[in-house]
């Protein structure tokens, strides 16, 4: 089984080399999606909730606004935090592969609220960052002659010479993710870990 996650969350950590067991240092996730696929990519289950604030809130700036997202809504929809993590390790725990765009961070900012909670799985999966593995594959300038980290938009622009739609919706950033990660693995511009 494939699973494919992302975060939506209330900012970026004040140190991106922090452990996750630094939990002050990582952002709150207001957001979890995910879904599992089988080996034939057919899909399997698809999960996004909003995560209740237990203390923390959600910045009342643009970015979140823009988007949608306020501590009154995730209060009134969201849902507790060790309940999504819960259902979150029932489905890792019955996964070979994960597959995250940005995987660092959305793997951090997981680990962290898991360690909050007292949630914890010690199921190894194989693990795949769309943006680490597709930098030559975008060749997108960056700076000092290098190629760039690609954006989850610009990789699926690349790939499929379109956009989609709901960016910065965890749910909408799992599809296009999958979307890609099959693409590129059905392309052979990446392999499988064994």
């Amino acid at each position: 089984m494939y699973l494919f996650f992302d975060t939506e969350t209330t900012g970026l950590p004040k140190n991106w080399k922090a452990p996750m067991t630094e939990v002050d240092n990582w952002p709150r996730i207001i957001q979890l999606g995910y879904q599992l696929y089988n080996t034939k990519q057919e899909l399997v289950k698809e999960y996004a909730q909003l995560i209740q604030p237990d203390g923390w809130v959600i910045p009342k700036e643009k970015f979140w606004i823009d988007h949608g997202y306020s501590t009154e809504q995730n209060v009134k929809e969201g849902i507790p935090m060790p309940n999504a993590i819960q259902e979150f390790i029932q489905d890792i725990e019955k996964s070979q592969h994960i597959v995250a765009h940005n995987l660092s961070y959305d793997h951090n900012v997981l680990g962290a609220e898991m360690i909050r909670y007292g949630q914890f799985t010690r199921h190894k999966t194989n693990k795949y960052c769309t943006k680490d593995l597709t930098v030559d594959f975008c060749k997108l300038p960056g700076n000092y002659g290098k190629y760039k980290w690609p954006k989850l938009e610009e990789l699926h622009q690349i790939l499929f010479n379109e956009n989609f739609d709901g960016a910065h919706d965890a749910l909408n950033d799992v599809r296009a993710t999958a979307r890609c990660f099959f693409e590129l693995l059905n392309r052979k511009e990446i392999n499988l870990i064994k």
